[in-house]
């Protein structure tokens, strides 16, 4: 593990990083590679991560898909192109797992040309995808991700419908059509629980 106070100091090598990322221990192991790469934010980081989403493997483009996601910090690097390249990951037949990673980097990339994608994921039965969708639907004042923020608010997973409730309430009065029905926002994060 890196010990430096800043990613954008890591002295490994971006394959080094890939492959301490793809054979992390753990979630925190992971993370601080991945981290490392996004502030890296270069041609070469893009390339690798693109080679990523197409693996064979869930893990491989789950991978490529949380690089591509915050890649460049503080300043995105080439985020047209990232934003395209995880568009075209969203599709039907997906591992859960995949689409979540892409649905929260679409989300991190601010990207409201993925919202019509988005939406089609916003009834997933897996609980962890229609989560992501309320984090990639969020933030943009169009009508489209606002309705559907407010389908979520009926969720039967407490966290999906609590982030929906939070995501609406904070979006723009002016597209507000109606407002969430059932129970108060969560505050602050919360952790992955509901069945799927």
């Amino acid at each position: 593990m890196f010990q430096g106070d800043i990613p954008a100091n890591d002295p490994r090598t971006t394959d080094e990083l890939i492959f301490l990322a793809w054979n992390a221990a753990d979630d925190d192991e992971r993370w601080d590679a991945v981290r490392s790469l996004h502030w890296r934010g270069s041609h070469e980081v893009l390339d690798c991560a693109t080679q990523l989403t197409t693996g064979q493997s869930p893990s491989e483009r789950r991978l490529g898909a949380d690089i591509l996601g915050q890649l460049g910090v503080p300043e995105r690097f080439l985020p047209d192109q990232c934003k395209s390249i995880l568009r075209v990951m969203l599709t039907e037949g997906e591992d859960a797992g995949v689409l979540k990673s892409v649905l929260i980097a679409l989300s991190n990339q601010n990207d409201i040309d993925a919202i019509p994608q988005v939406v089609k994921f916003s009834m997933h039965p897996d609980s962890d995808v229609r989560y992501a969708s309320v984090h990639a639907l969020s933030g943009h004042e169009v009508p489209r991700a606002i309705e559907t923020l407010i389908q979520l608010s009926n969720d039967t997973c407490d966290q999906v419908r609590d982030w929906a409730i939070v995501r609406h309430r904070s979006a723009p009065s002016r597209v507000k059509s109606s407002s969430p029905t059932s129970g108060s926002p969560a505050v602050g994060p919360m952790p992955l629980y509901c069945e799927r």
